[in-house]
């Protein structure tokens, strides 16, 4: 697969990609939105509050009246409990501004013989003035006042209200709150929403993946119908990448089939003449370089029959099936042995790939079996940590550790009297390399009742490609 070096791609989740995107921005969507009505609950609190001083200060400036000695009464209740209740937080003062003073001339019950410090008044006559201060016992009030000349008193007379913020404060606390609950809840169901709706979304993008892994693993061979619009492109181009994949691979063997003939019918032709032809000096060596020709070209080219097969096979084949084919034939070649075989594979045993890499495998270690056995060739197998185990055990005369090691060397023999190129457990162990599996020669296990050489094969498991989550 192609990958620009100077752009790596970096390997993450498209789910996790697409959730944490949409987290964050309905993250700053909500934080943004509740600040805005925080600060418009507040700004609104706020006017509320200032409205219902003004209230109580038009209240106050309605139920004055002065008497004929110049004194100031309030005629009548402002009507809520807390101007009545002492050091309540609610207070009203009526205070006269003089020159070097500011002193209260009537106030309200609740602040029984203390009185509102306000600072200085500093907007006009009949303007209301509003401002934070501090009231009886340290308590933060807010206030309103309004200064007005009254008629039959020598001064101006100041008119305030205050209020105990920690009401304010409490409000806005509450609507905090309840806003953060709410926002809290709204974005836990828009996320639970968000995930319902990527892993819906990304459904075909699954079914793609468990379609191409069926693919590779020889369960079907083409993709399933229903596919959304959007995702039909990617399924036909890699529909046509498979396609085209496997007409190289059956081009590719039929052109290494075309060579084999080609070169094994001169090379045929040439040791017909070297043993049937007159005698000339250099015969012997001339047999010997023509020989190892031969079984160069027999390696190299089943190796590259075998290099030509597709990651993602089209076939499955039960390996109990390739090994009865095989025993048939070698029963006809070795019917002069007649040779007992013991067949012990489980009919679950399936092997993914090209059928006639399995058939080379089993046919190569089977006929080395066939060789060298005595009376009885045994083939079992197994499944192990996911992958299969193969044994070929024989009761011939087995081989010592040096020469097994030596057994799988490209070419080597270790007996000229037996016919072959010497190639057959050299091909196997490179068939094991391109399918990620290995091939190990033993002594015959005692179980089997067998004491000759064992050739054991493993494949490991053919795992899926990993699927969206």
């Amino acid at each position: 697969m192609y990958r620009n070096n100077d752009a790596p791609m970096k390997s993450t989740n498209l789910r996790t990609r697409l959730v944490v995107s949409a987290v964050a921005w309905i993250l700053a969507v909500l934080l943004a939105g509740g600040f805005a009505l925080s600060y418009a609950f507040q700004q609104s609190v706020e006017q509320a509050f200032d409205k219902k001083l003004e209230i109580f200060l038009n209240g106050i400036v309605a139920a004055v009246r002065t008497t004929a000695q110049g004194h100031i009464d309030i005629v009548r209740s402002l009507g809520d409990p807390r101007f009545e209740q002492v050091l309540s937080g609610w207070y009203w003062q009526v205070s006269r501004q003089a020159s070097g003073g500011n002193g209260a001339i009537v106030r309200s019950r609740s602040l029984w013989d203390q009185e509102l410090r306000l600072p200085d008044a500093r907007a006009g006559r009949g303007i209301i003035e509003r401002g934070d201060m501090t009231g009886p016992k340290g308590t933060a009030l807010r206030f309103a006042s309004r200064t007005l000349t009254i008629e039959g008193l020598p001064s101006p007379v100041r008119f305030s209200v205050a209020g105990d913020l920690a009401e304010l404060s409490a409000e806005r606390s509450r609507f905090d709150t309840l806003l953060f609950i709410s926002l809290s809840l709204l974005g836990i169901g828009t996320l639970l929403a968000i995930v319902l709706q990527v892993s819906y979304g990304l459904r075909p993008l699954r079914a793609l993946a468990r379609d191409l892994d069926e693919i590779r693993l020889g369960e079907r061979d083409h993709f399933q119908e229903g596919y959304p619009k959007e995702v039909m492109p990617l399924v036909n181009a890699v529909e046509t990448v498979l396609d085209e994949n496997q007409a190289q691979v059956s081009r590719a063997r039929q052109h290494v089939g075309n060579l084999a003939h080609a070169l094994k019918t001169p090379l045929t032709l040439l040791k017909a003449e070297l043993h049937g032809g007159p005698k000339h000096p250099g015969e012997a060596s001339m047999k010997q370089h023509v020989e190892t020709i031969s079984r160069l070209v027999e390696h190299h080219l089943t190796r590259a029959a075998a290099a030509g097969r597709s990651e993602y096979a089209v076939t499955s084949i039960r390996i109990g099936e390739v090994v009865r084919a095989v025993r048939d034939g070698l029963n006809k070649s070795f019917a002069d042995k007649n040779l007992e075989f013991t067949i012990d594979v489980p009919a679950e045993m399936v092997f993914v790939g090209e059928r006639q890499d399995m058939e080379e495998i089993l046919g190569n270690l089977m006929e080395n079996a066939c060789k060298w056995a005595r009376h009885r060739v045994a083939i079992s197998g197994h499944m192990e940590d996911g992958g299969m185990v193969i044994d070929v055990d024989d009761d011939g005369p087995g081989l010592s550790a040096e020469k097994r090691q030596m057994a799988t060397a490209r070419g080597k023999r270790l007996d000229e009297r037996e016919p072959g190129s010497g190639l057959g457990l050299a091909i196997v162990a490179d068939l094991m390399e391109m399918y990620g599996g290995t091939l190990a020669l033993r002594q015959a296990a005692p179980e089997t009742g067998l004491s000759g050489l064992r050739a054991e094969v493993r494949l490991p498991a053919r795992r899926g490609r990993p699927g969206l989550t």
